[in-house]
């Protein structure tokens, strides 16, 4: 797929990047990081929300080949460190490998609030959390990890993971990363509540 039609195919799904972005963030900024494949620590960083200039961006780093990502958690302005994030807004697994399927997931007795397609066989899952100390969150996101078999390393309270409406570069032929599944929340509340004590 050459440049030009990677960039026509993520204009598309401008309105999925927006809802994934809201989904955890509502109005308030967010940190977001573009880089190239094993480059993590050299990537490009910005904070803010997702207007439509800063979506032109995103759109033009992804057709470049870098991967674009969103932190989960809500922070300050600032380096994406733990001190920064002052709240968990989701759990959340990164299945690359193993055998959980989506299937499974959605017989689980609290099902994800939102499941997204990261390529052939692999997806992220959130639950909207509510009350979760910050402190709290790299154990309950290893728990999570460990029962379901998903990767454990997935546990840092500033990790970003793929934003949907955006490319997989490992896949550049493919589709755009997409939002498989939404779980209304009933009562429109804010999510699940941990008791850490």
């Amino acid at each position: 797929m050459s440049r030009a039609s990677r960039i026509k195919l993520l204009r598309e799904f401008k309105g999925m990047r927006r809802q994934f972005k809201q989904l955890f963030h509502g109005k308030d900024p967010a940190h977001f990081l573009s880089f190239q494949k094993g480059e993590f620590g050299t990537g490009q960083p910005y904070y803010g929300c997702l207007g439509a200039r800063f979506d032109e961006r995103i759109i033009e780093a992804n057709a470049d080949g870098l991967n674009v990502c969103m932190a989960i958690n809500g922070s300050r302005k600032g380096k994406r460190t733990k001190d920064n994030f002052l709240k968990v807004n989701a759990v959340f697994i990164d299945k690359d490998e193993g055998k959980l399927t989506v299937k499974d997931l959605l017989a689980l007795p609290v099902k994800p609030h939102l499941i997204v397609r990261s390529s052939k066989n692999k997806f992220h899952a959130y639950w909207l959390i509510d009350n979760c100390p910050v402190w709290a969150f790299s154990p309950v996101q290893k728990a999570l990890a460990r029962l379901l078999g998903t990767d454990t390393s997935v546990s840092d309270i500033g990790r970003v993971m793929r934003i949907a409406g955006t490319l997989n570069p490992k896949y550049p032929d493919a589709e755009p990363v997409k939002i498989g599944m939404i779980t209304t929340l009933s009562g429109g509340g804010a999510g699940l509540g941990v008791d850490a004590r």
